[in-house]
């Protein structure tokens, strides 16, 4: 977004675009009149010890329409003028009536002065102000300590300035009147409370279900995902997502088999699993239709701050009633939930695999962490029409649940209105403003990502940044290497909010192979300024190159007493599938070879239909594969939770014309010098990298040779050595 320049060119209807500040450092005293007819002083407000914020702007600037309802979020974040802050709209040149209608429009509820009427050109002069919008912030001492507080993306661009200034957020007067909920009937939006856990094989099925609603209807269905069951208990080492809350939230839907949900708790007519309100996953649409089609007789509307210093969220809650209930007592609900929470999950691969993550495990959405109003709810008293409730809660976040880790930016919330412990009639959602960031730019690494295993020598490795600073993360500059080799360079630009992350993929870089390798990235320059905690700037990956084989392989494999969910691939650097083979019967050996071309890049794939593996639970099946000399490039057989297993067996072919035992490499690993040592006459020897790159050949014709290595440096080598008898390659390792 770009300011508006307001120059004595709009009089013949010419604007430019340019950014600016006010150049005053020591605030200017003023009076002004609102389009209220309220009278107002500078600097009876300041020396009364409260500072003072004043939004410069004009009706028809598009930049100052965007930004005056996140000005507007800051203003009730801080108490409706009546804590810390005053908050002042100072319009150029325009009527009483203009701003009014700017106002209704675009949801201004702090005072605001017309240029025209209301003394408004005077002090937009005085204040040299040029660009729109201007937000400046003064201190009850008379220094502007914010000369442009901008962009204004979001509402937290301004409430960390006048955190950062020392003033605490306040909850506004009610004064019975409604701030953030609406008193206009409306319909009901949807409350979806999804039963699952993570060894239930079609639960990421609901999930996905539960996604599409969502984003179909973004602002009026709000999922909560409850691990609670059988299919939720975590084997030894795996986490526990389940909440305390969950047994007797399903203990009222009658629910029969997983997943199941509950739409508003609402019971459907020929649509339950059993006589209750728990529905299959397939009804959930047609449900959610049918409660999005009725009006409600209430309004629910929720904000919230979290303050990650504490990790203390405070949580402000609004009920209207529009109509009359049907109960005397209501009850106000208000959820906790965690997104981007990394665990297992059967069946994700398959159902879901959009939120499978590289590494295999699952991204779980929407997980129920706690009730903050208790398992069934605060009451609530007053159900007639024209009731207002106004609540706030205070609870403050641990560091895990049941021993998992949480992540502050993550968590959300979702208010609702039961008529009992049943019957949703509608409710709401909100993600709480993050406040307590000391750091203004603050970008971090939080992660390198590459393949465990990578074939070739050119990689393109991912860096999940995060923005720990409490401005908007709009560029950065990521340096990155393999192996101490040359920098690469990539400049990184877009909108990240904090304590959010982004996976940056980036482009290819070349490297000499090693037996071990290491990706460096390193960040800088966060928004185009030094980054102001440099500790968090770097991050690192391991990988190992390909295992290479001869040009035949070898598959061994055992089912186990469910034979038929085994199948398995072999492909080539392009993703054809060269080989594969499915249908087998249980508890039964299968041997398969393949010949393979020399230099090419190859991936196995094995697949259990279930996703419990080969082993070891039903059954003791295994597979192994291995190339005509021997070398295991995979085994295994225990999978994990996923249902689809993916193996990084990826092959690299360096040749073998025929099997030759009779040979001796020593020392290997070697320094300066090896020795080759064959019963048969030995015609030449060669040596090449891991890329299959010449580096010497030497003609023999003998049954020894020493071979001078000393340039060589240090890494995996390969020998292919010619005799009588054949070429074989064998491995070498210059230390």
């Amino acid at each position: 977004m770009k300011k508006l320049l307001f120059v004595f060119l709009v009089m013949l209807g010419i604007s430019t675009l340019t950014k600016a500040q006010t150049p005053l450092t020591v605030a200017v005293d003023f009076t002004v009149t609102t389009v209220e007819g309220e009278e107002l002083n500078l600097f009876d407000i300041l020396d009364g010890g409260q500072h003072v914020l004043i939004d410069f702007f004009f009706t028809t600037c598009g930049p100052c329409q965007q930004s005056a309802p996140h000005i507007n979020a800051a203003y009730i974040n801080f108490g409706c003028n009546s804590g810390d802050v005053f908050f002042i709209a100072i319009d150029y040149g325009n009527t009483d009536a203009q701003c009014i209608a700017f106002d209704e429009q675009f949801g201004v509820e702090y005072p605001t002065v017309s240029g025209l009427e209301g003394g408004g050109n005077a002090v937009c002069s005085s204040y040299g102000i040029t660009a729109y919008p201007t937000v400046i912030l003064i201190a009850p001492d008379h220094s502007i300590i914010e000369q442009d507080i901008y962009p204004i993306p979001n509402p937290q661009a301004v409430i960390q300035p006048i955190l950062n200034a020392g003033c605490q957020p306040k909850d506004c007067p009610t004064g019975g009147e409604p701030t953030i909920v609406s008193t206009d009937p409306e319909n009901r939006n949807v409350v979806l409370e999804e039963f699952t856990g993570i060894h239930c094989v079609y639960c990421p099925s609901g999930h996905k279900i539960a996604h599409d609603l969502m984003m179909a209807h973004p602002d009026d269905f709000f999922p909560i995902n409850i691990h609670q069951g059988g299919y939720a208990t975590p084997n030894p080492g795996e986490p526990d997502f389940k909440s305390p809350f969950g047994d007797a939230l399903a203990a009222q839907t009658d629910l029969v088999g997983y997943p199941a949900g509950t739409v508003n708790r609402h019971l459907f007519s020929g649509m339950s699993q059993g006589s209750g309100t728990a529905m299959s996953r397939g009804n959930w649409g047609t449900a959610t239709n049918m409660i999005l089609s009725e009006i409600s007789y209430v309004n629910v509307g929720a904000e919230a701050t979290l303050d990650v210093g504490t990790s203390e969220l405070n949580v402000h809650v609004e009920v209207y009633y529009t109509g009359d209930s049907p109960e005397a007592t209501n009850f106000i609900n208000v959820a906790l939930l965690e997104s981007n929470v990394e665990g297992p999950q059967t069946g994700g691969a398959t159902y879901n695999p959009d939120f499978v993550l590289p590494n295999g495990n699952y991204s779980h959405q929407h997980m129920l962490r706690h009730l903050i109003t208790g398992q069934w709810g605060e009451e609530i008293t007053t159900t007639s029409t024209g009731s207002f409730i106004d609540l706030n809660y205070t609870y403050t976040i641990p560091g895990t649940y049941n021993g998992v880790p949480v992540n502050l930016a993550n968590f959300s919330l979702v208010a609702f209105v039961t008529e009992t412990t049943q019957e949703i009639e509608s409710g709401t959602s909100a993600i709480p403003v993050i406040t307590g960031l000391t750091n203004e730019n603050d970008a971090s690494v939080s992660q390198v990502v590459v393949s465990e295993i990578v074939c070739g020598n050119e990689i393109a490795p991912k860096v999940a940044i995060e923005n720990k600073g409490n401005q908007m993360l709009t560029s950065l500059q990521i340096d990155y290497s393999i192996n101490e080799g040359a920098v690469e360079t990539y400049q990184w630009s877009g909108n990240l909010n904090p304590l959010m992350l982004e996976t940056v993929e980036l482009p290819t870089i070349s490297f000499v192979p090693e037996a071990t390798n290491t990706v460096n990235v390193s960040v800088a320059m966060p928004n185009g300024e030094e980054d102001e905690n440099p500790d968090n700037n770097t991050g690192s990956a391991d990988f190992l190159p390909a295992v290479s084989t001869t040009l035949t392989i070898n598959l061994e494999f055992k089912t186990d007493n469910y034979g038929i969910e085994t199948s398995w691939e072999l492909l080539d650097n392009e993703g054809i599938v060269l080989f594969s083979g499915s249908g087998y019967a249980s508890n039964t050996v299968y041997n398969e070879t393949f010949e393979i071309e020399q230099g090419i890049c190859y991936a196995f794939v094995i697949y259990d239909q279930y996703g419990d593996g080969m082993c070891c639970n039903y059954g003791n099946g295994y597979y192994k594969l291995t190339d005509s000399e021997g070398t295991i490039i995979k085994e295994g057989g225990e999978f994990g939770a996923s249902e689809t297993s993916e193996f990084n067996a990826i092959i690299t072919a360096i040749g073998d014309k025929q099997q030759n035992s009779a040979l001796q490499i020593y020392p290997n690993p070697a320094r300066d010098q090896v020795n080759v040592v064959s019963r048969s006459t030995i015609e030449s020897v060669t040596v090449v990298s891991i890329t299959g790159q010449l580096l010497q050949k030497i003609v023999v014709n003998n049954t020894f040779v020493n071979i001078n290595t000393a340039a060589l440096e240090a890494g995996l080598y390969f020998i292919q050595i010619e005799t009588e008898a054949g070429l074989s390659t064998r491995r070498l390792v210059i230390e």
